[in-house]
């Protein structure tokens, strides 16, 4: 391709060359033709004007002779002129000499009058010359004036054949000086051709280095394109797109081979941490650590690519039930792919010197693994479910490595279906709130308020467990749209409720980053008219781990309309006094695995005994969730627990049945309640 444009550039060039010297060389034809013209156009005015003075001159005699002689003497059967012949050519002579002397120009016609005038005395002139001794008689009657008058007549002759020869002399140094000027002329012709050829083949030869530059240029600058384009710039490897072209290649190898495709999806479990803590800079180093420890432990053949912030891919194959050169080119592929993926989880694991004078860093990865034997998927397919494999992994503890099964792929699909009915089924405002009712655990256990509960009545699918929708909605983003649209309509029928019942609603960790939260609360109050101090929000533990700072100003934003705030399944994953401490909350709910297990685990009865313990003495209302049977609320009642919520005291109803069991219901007052005619 190069020396294709290299011979192109130099044609160009010829062509250039030659074209311009056809050119100059044609205009240099062109003006040397019009000056050798122009040059033989005055040679010829001056030979014609020589001609004239010679006829001039031989008309002068004649007319000095036949002035004198009578005009019928002239012999016309000898053809010599005529006394009027003489006389017009006399007249055509002067106007001649008038028009050369005032450097006029005489018509067409007045030169072709003078040239038949010369031409009919040319003859009779030369015979009266030759009879000169017969025609002198004739001429004149008196023979002493003839013989008087021959001699000067001879030397008038004489004169004029000395006249001719000088315009002859004249005429032929005119030629010279014509050859002369010619010659130069044609000299610096040669030369400015010379010097426009020089100077078109120096400028076309500059032309072409400079074209020549460009094209270099612009090579370096598409190959640096290309490069960019198919290369992550941090860590020097493969992008995405640069992985989709290697491992597009080896599906094909594969089709035709027999062999086996192996992507292994590798994403780090503690990145953000790292790059939030110690800075992008930190980060960045972080992965092109990463990118070079994976480098090392893969073998040469395999590609190691970044597709994205903190993911990496590993493309590797492995021929067809052959053993190879390295150990894992192993008979098993799939055994192969394992001890690949197990290296890389352990040398991730292992902590990394970022240069920053902090500690080294545990980031740890966790790994998807897809095989493609034959080349029997894509490339967008196999990475797809290396992906589905690795969000497995990440579910199972992070740290490990799981291989793609057909059932992830029903999974996903499944799931995916879910979203597009749970994204219609928000749209058309068909999540139904349902109200569980909390009980204080007195003698009468009347209920003193309601937990609002989400449910989905699928046309197809009938009722869709919380459990299955409501990770998926926080996943998509639509959790807050539910929530909003479910806060709203609960509000609206617990204002329908005796003033003394409250309503709770739980709200998602993803809400709890929103600062649009207290806005949503303090609109749904407003709209249905119901007092925020009967709306009461739960969060869970979860909800507070991140961003610690946000969270409390939301909180306190709650607090401040007036909303009670609960500390929901506390003693599970995340718990901390710190919380307890800092932030505003009214209850604490025990989680329902502690209260279930209560009559058969004594462990489960000290941690519920505890936790209502600390509320005591915080000064917080404890909620006892998950109450199944009557002995463990008779339990959590002698323990001093406030308020039991659970099957044994009512299922979640539909908003026309919760208003018929909270027109029934009775005021209690709690110890340590906050509100007069409530708790």
């Amino acid at each position: 391709m190069q020396t294709g444009s290299r011979i192109g550039a130099f044609a160009f060039a010829v062509a250039v060359v030659a074209m311009g010297c056809a050119g100059l060389w044609y205009m240099t034809q062109l003006v040397t033709r019009l000056e050798e013209n122009a040059i033989v156009e005055h040679a010829l005015r001056n030979h014609l004007e020589a001609d004239m003075m010679h006829d001039a001159l031989r008309g002068d005699v004649l007319a000095a002779q036949y002035q004198t002689q009578d005009r019928h003497t002239v012999a016309d059967d000898r053809g010599l002129p005529t006394v009027a012949f003489t006389r017009s050519f006399t007249d055509h002579v002067a106007r001649f000499r008038k028009a050369i002397s005032e450097n006029k120009v005489l018509e067409a016609e007045e030169y072709n009058n003078l040239a038949v005038v010369l031409a009919g005395l040319s003859e009779p002139l030369a015979a009266y010359i030759k009879e000169a001794e017969w025609l002198v008689p004739l001429a004149f009657s008196d023979h002493a004036l003839a013989t008087t008058m021959l001699p000067a007549f001879e030397d008038h002759y004489h004169a004029l054949e000395t006249s001719m020869e000088a315009a002859s002399d004249r005429i032929e140094a005119i030629a010279g000086t014509t050859r002369t000027a010619v010659a130069i002329a044609r000299t610096k012709a040669t030369l400015l051709i010379g010097a426009a050829a020089l100077l078109t083949m120096f400028a076309t030869f500059r032309r072409w280095r400079e074209l020549k530059r460009e094209v270099a240029t612009r090579r370096a600058v598409e190959a640096k394109l290309r490069e960019l384009a198919v290369h992550d710039d941090l860590t020097g490897l493969p992008n995405r797109r640069g992985m989709a072209e290697r491992l597009n290649a080896a599906l094909s190898r594969s089709r035709r081979d027999g062999s086996t495709v192996a992507a292994l999806l590798v994403d780090l479990d503690r990145f953000k941490p790292v790059n939030d803590l110690r800075g992008h800079a930190a980060g960045d180093r972080l992965l092109r650590l990463v990118a070079k420890r994976m480098t090392d432990t893969v073998r040469e053949a395999d590609i190691v690519a970044r597709i994205g912030g903190d993911e990496f891919v590993v493309a590797a194959q492995f021929p067809p039930n052959t053993s190879g050169k390295y150990p894992d080119e192993a008979t098993d592929a799939i055994d192969a792919t394992a001890r690949l993926a197990r290296r890389l989880v352990a040398v991730l694991e292992e902590p990394f010197d970022l240069g920053d004078a902090g500690i080294p860093v545990l980031v740890g990865a966790s790994v998807g693994v897809a095989l493609a034997p034959d080349g029997d998927a894509d490339v967008e397919d196999l990475l797809r479910r290396a992906d589905m494999a690795m969000y497995l992994a990440k579910e199972k503890g992070r740290g490990c490595f799981r291989f793609f099964e057909p059932t992830m792929d029903a999974a996903i699909r499944e799931r995916a279906a879910m979203e597009v009915s749970l994204r219609q089924a928000i749209v058309a405002d068909e999540l139904m709130p349902y109200f569980q009712p909390f009980v204080a655990l007195g003698a009468d256990q009347q209920p003193i308020g309601f937990e609002m509960l989400a449910r989905w009545s699928h046309p197809e699918r009938g009722f869709v467990p919380p459990a299955d929708f409501i990770p998926l909605a926080e996943e998509t983003g639509l959790i807050v749209r539910m929530t909003e649209q479910l806060l709203r309509r609960a509000c609206n029928a617990a204002a329908s409720w005796p003033d003394h019942l409250i309503l709770a609603v739980n709200v998602s960790p993803v809400q709890l980053r929103d600062r649009a939260l207290r806005d949503m609360v303090a609109t749904a109050l407003a709209e249905s008219g119901l007092p925020s101090r009967r709306l009461e929000i739960e969060l869970t533990e979860s909800a507070l781990v991140g961003n610690f700072e946000l969270a409390r100003e939301l909180l306190t934003e709650l607090k401040e309309l007036g909303v009670h705030l609960t500390l929901d399944d506390f003693g599970t994953g995340h718990s901390s006094l710190r919380h307890l401490q800092m932030l505003p909350f009214d209850k604490i709910k025990v989680d329902a695995s502690f209260v279930r297990n209560m009559h058969i685990s004594p462990e489960s009865g000290k941690i519920v005994a505890a936790v209502v313990a600390l509320g005591r003495s915080l000064g917080l209302l404890t909620v006892a969730e998950g109450i199944e049977d009557a002995v463990i609320a008779t339990a959590l009642r002698d323990m001093g627990c406030h308020i039991g919520q659970g099957w044994l005291f009512g299922q979640p109803l539909a908003e026309l049945a919760t208003s018929a069991l909270a027109r029934g219901a009775m005021p209690v007052r709690l110890p340590n309640s906050h509100i007069e005619t409530g708790w």
